[in-house]
């Protein structure tokens, strides 16, 4: 079986294209080529459309883009597409579509009185998700930022910094100084495109911990884009955009790690020993993005180690539940343990558990057996999987998740990396407290899971977009695996 990398990322990443062209003009209508840094050929894998009306104080923006991924096995045409409207620079109102071949993935939102309310759903018939947040003139729709620096800010070697409005990290609970952004007015360059050359201002924003560099005119226009971890954007037109061949990013591919050593049988090793690096540093020190939890992965004198602990899964699986571990049993926006349909199905699953470690066992076995492996975009939660019943490992996790906490067991969502024919890949997976965590993959059918899983985050599956920072930048080197 062959697992779906973490795909709320690429959405992250699309985002920062369609959403990044906007001049001071009353109408704008403006074209972008995207392609990949890493193609010799330079050949374009996508673009993006913005067309922006200014009226006075009111804003009104049309975005849209199309990516041609490949993810493992499955090649798809991602289209985004969203309207932003903005009035005496609040936020008002706005719609964010991400379609592909067979899903539909759609964000509503209205503001009123200093709060913003989004509607998520999947599909007309799909289950709806609805957030409230609090929303003021400190947010910036990442569309507004070259209006906004050619309004007097484009000055080489100032420093601004603003929160950043991105509708799928709204809803995947980022707090507000997460969003914060670091940006940097740097000198002057010649940028050369296709058809013309132009004298235009570098950029530098610092968002997530990831570094993206555009290149704008003092009128506001955007010429040129790199963004992690491998694209790069140019100004075009529609008749150039409407010939480009369909040429396909594999996504899946150009953001692995490859490993040094080839494991012969990956699913049943116990053990790990590595060392994990930045390729620009001498060795990955960032706390926030690896786990030292003392349970399954450790660290020991400059390498790092995942353990997988025997236990009995016939064993009464009687335990005291910790205080702190309260929280594991809630449900949230995405994980509706609570629900009606979760429940029940957690209970026909669980009918016949002989105690709960066999009953954890069952609700994976089921997940594995149920959920078809496809690619998916968008912020999945746990209702619509068990409609839908397909998605990759974020959509295995969150029903897990669901399930699990239904069953009244502690339940984590973990994100980190897996190895996959000679290849380390973004992945999520799940861990249940029974006395003590264990790591349960329902996306392999594992409880618990192999030693290759390396955990970095835990937390909702939209905290997925801080891994942004390190693809591209990693290095693994096993030591020593069995």
């Amino acid at each position: 079986m062959k697992l779906s990398k973490l795909l709320c990322f690429i959405i992250i990443i699309t985002n920062l294209f369609i959403n990044n062209s906007l001049c001071a003009s009353e109408i704008t209508d403006h074209w972008m080529e995207i392609y990949a840094q890493s193609d010799k050929d330079k050949k374009a894998i996508g673009f993006t459309h913005t067309v922006i009306k200014q009226d006075e104080a009111k804003i009104s923006i049309y975005d849209e883009s199309k990516l041609n991924i490949k993810v493992f096995n499955h090649t798809d045409e991602v289209i985004n597409k969203s309207n932003y409207f903005i009035e005496n620079g609040q936020l008002k109102s706005f719609d964010y579509v991400v379609k592909s071949s067979d899903q539909n993935y759609k964000l509503v939102g209205f503001s009123k009185n200093g709060k913003l309310t989004i509607n998520a759903a999947k599909s007309e018939n799909s289950n709806n998700i609805e957030f409230n947040i609090d929303i003021d003139k400190d947010y910036i729709v990442t569309s507004y930022i070259p209006k906004w620096l050619s309004n007097g800010r484009l000055i080489s070697g100032t420093n601004h910094k603003f929160y950043l409005f991105d509708p799928l990290l709204i809803i995947s609970d980022f707090s507000k100084d997460k969003l914060l952004a670091e940006l940097n007015v740097l000198e002057k360059e010649k940028v050369i495109t296709q058809s013309k050359t132009y004298q235009a201002y570098k950029v530098k924003i610092k968002f997530l911990e990831a570094e993206t560099f555009f290149w704008i005119t003092e009128d506001g226009y955007k010429i040129k884009e790199f963004i992690p971890p491998d694209f790069v954007a140019i100004k075009s037109t529609k008749d150039i955009v409407s010939k480009l061949p369909k040429e396909v990013y594999d996504i899946s591919s150009k953001t692995s790690i490859k490993s040094n050593v080839k494991i012969g049988k990956p699913r049943e090793t116990k053990y790990l020993k590595f060392s994990l690096k930045q390729l620009d540093k001498d060795e990955f020190y960032d706390s926030e993005l690896f786990i030292v939890d003392n349970y399954s992965q450790y660290y020991n004198k400059g390498f790092y180690e995942v353990k997988v602990d025997s236990f009995e899964k016939q064993s009464p699986g009687n335990y005291k539940l910790k205080n702190n571990y309260q929280n594991y049993l809630l449900p949230t926006n995405f994980v509706q343990s609570e629900d009606k349909k979760i429940i029940d199905t957690m209970r026909s699953i669980t009918s016949k558990s002989e105690n709960k470690l066999d009953g954890i066992n069952r609700i994976n076995n089921w997940v594995y057996d149920n959920v078809v492996k496809k690619p998916a975009f968008g912020v999945p939660n746990a209702l619509d999987v068990l409609d839908s019943r397909q998605g990759d490992c974020n959509e295995h996790a969150v029903l897990f998740a669901a399930l699990s906490r239904a069953y009244e067991i502690p339940t984590k969502i973990v994100l980190g990396l897996v190895y996959l024919d000679e290849k380390f890949y973004y992945h999520a997976w799940n861990e249940v407290f029974i006395g003590k965590w264990i790591t349960v993959d329902s996306s392999f059918g594992q409880f618990p899971a192999d030693a290759t899983h390396i955990k970095l985050l835990e937390g909702s599956i939209g905290k997925g977009a801080e891994l942004v920072k390190i693809v591209g930048k990693l290095n693994i080197e096993i030591l020593e695996v069995y």
